[in-house]
């Protein structure tokens, strides 16, 4: 009965959300309807287990979320994106089109952009380079997808998108961990689809299909020269680079080294999220302050971009508050994860699983 409901709750959670309904409405809605064949009563579930889980994925999380926003807005609203894109593009030319949109995105996701802006940034240079080479359009989506969704979100070592920093804080380990599994990972990724959308395109050609007419819209509101790519991509290194230095996956004497007696001075206060040790936390210490120095160097690089398009101050504001959206959304669905492990019904489907 309890594994029952659990799949009510599930199924009712996953039809709601496709139907439009806000997962951070009726998250916390199915983690209690989850919880009524259970011996735990409705709201105590709610309101010290769901709403604890939450308050802890945001505690670990929204600093990324947040300066990640930041940094992704103004590198896009600053024109720096679109440029180191061009660059890439340019570089690989039509021949290799499929391959110069897979590393495009993978450049900008690899860089510390969120992957929703690289797929904006990305689909005007990726129309364009398609539609010169005469490839089908509707394979587009399949290369900005495997771009930004495959090796450089997940496998490259040390990309600092959320899904690589979450396993660190459970393990204690850096963004650099499992190099090697992570380097061999990223390459199949690419290979495999650059090799398979590169096939499809090769068949749809030969049986006559070419780029096809489509109506092109422009998201450029203003014709304003972008910054050079030359110091468009300082940000995004320096992402990596500080990434690098303060985490130190490496153990060099050089590179920083965290206090790992940081938290003793606060174990007194008693605070309830208070992380168990250093190494729990350093990895997201370590990308938040790489995303706010990069984005300090994005927004003086762009400072005259922005001052003419949408302002400095309402392109940081706006970006602020979009990540709180992002963040609830996704600490919503982690909070009813949560709560569903937590249940005697999903011994049963633990059991099943293993």
């Amino acid at each position: 009965m309890d594994t029952a409901i659990i799949f009510v709750a599930l199924i009712g959670l996953m039809v709601m959300a496709y139907r439009g309904a806000s997962i951070i409405l009726i998250a916390p809605v199915f983690a209690v309807v989850a919880a009524l064949g259970s011996e735990h009563a409705s709201l105590p579930v709610f309101s010290e287990l769901y709403m604890t889980k939450a308050a802890e994925y945001l505690k670990n999380y929204y600093p990324i979320f947040l300066f990640g926003a930041v940094f992704a807005r103004l590198m896009e609203k600053g024109g720096m994106a679109a440029s180191v894109a061009g660059k890439i593009i340019e570089l690989l030319g039509e021949k290799r089109a499929v391959l110069a949109v897979l590393l495009g995105c993978g450049a900008l996701t690899y860089g510390g952009l969120s992957v929703f802006v690289v797929a904006f940034v990305m689909y005007p240079f990726g129309a364009v380079v398609f539609k010169k080479a005469d490839i089908p359009k509707r394979l587009l989506p399949a290369a900005l997808w495997m771009g930004i969704f495959s090796f450089a979100m997940v496998a490259m070592p040390g990309t600092p998108q959320i899904q690589n920093i979450i396993p660190s804080s459970y393990f204690g380990t850096s963004t650099w961990s499992g190099m090697g599994i992570g380097i061999f990972a990223s390459v199949v990724f690419l290979l495999m689809g650059w090799g398979w959308i590169s096939f499809r395109a090769k068949r749809l050609k030969a049986a006559g299909e070419g780029y096809g007419r489509h109506i092109e819209f422009s998201q450029r509101r203003h014709k304003i020269p972008n910054p050079n790519w030359k110091v468009s991509v300082i940000p995004l290194i320096m992402v990596i680079g500080l990434n690098v230095f303060l985490s130190n996956p490496f153990n060099w004497d050089w590179a920083f080294h965290w206090d790992q007696g940081a938290l003793e001075s606060l174990v007194p206060l008693k605070i309830s999220l208070l992380a168990g040790s250093v190494a729990k936390i350093s990895a997201g210490w370590s990308i938040t302050i790489s995303l706010i120095l990069s984005s300090i160097v994005a927004a003086i690089i762009a400072r005259r971009h922005l001052r003419i398009t949408d302002g400095m101050m309402s392109t940081i504001n706006g970006s602020a508050i979009s990540s709180c959206s992002a963040v609830l959304n996704v600490a919503s669905g982690y909070a009813f994860g949560c709560v569903v492990v937590s249940l005697g019904g999903f011994v049963v489907i633990k059991d099943l699983l293993l």
